[in-house]
């Protein structure tokens, strides 16, 4: 007498099924669009306003060796990606860029990349800032195209 599977047994392994699915195709979905470039837009924007954080603490780090910030006229970013790629005292870059972070010695705006066209797609840097006269401005175009949409200066 052996083991038959009965409408229960059917209905158990439909529901797991069905559960696998809905847990694994997320996660699944996830991961192939990281690796795919699938990001959403609006995942491209919480990129930038992260990556203009991390710059704003880095120019931060920088002022605190030098004495001063790093040069910027509001023009992109040049001055300031030079200055925080050097190495600090203790042998470490201020912030380290990868390949695809920079256009023409500018910082790259996740929101539009390489493809867009500049101004858009750069992050700009303006020391002293207008908006922060004691340090500086930093901003990027947001999913809109208003070029101050993403700023450290609120």
């Amino acid at each position: 007498m052996g083991l038959q599977a009965g409408p229960e047994l059917r209905k158990d392994g439909y529901h797991l099924l069905i559960l696998g699915l809905v847990v694994f195709l997320p996660i699944a979905w996830v991961f192939l669009s990281a690796f795919a470039g699938l990001e959403s837009p609006k995942s491209r924007e919480g990129a930038a306003f992260s990556l203009i954080a991390q710059l704003s603490q880095s120019a931060k780090a920088y002022e605190l060796d030098y004495f001063a910030y790093p040069p910027g006229d509001g023009n992109g970013s040049k001055g300031l990606a030079s200055c925080l790629q050097k190495r600090t005292k203790k042998q470490f870059e201020y912030f380290e860029f990868n390949s695809d972070m920079l256009d023409q010695g500018n910082l790259v705006n996740p929101v539009w990349g390489k493809e867009g066209e500049p101004p858009k797609n750069w992050i700009h840097y303006r020391h002293p800032g207008i908006h922060n006269p004691k340090s500086f401005d930093l901003w990027c175009a947001d999913l809109n195209g208003q070029p101050d949409g993403i700023i450290n200066w609120k």
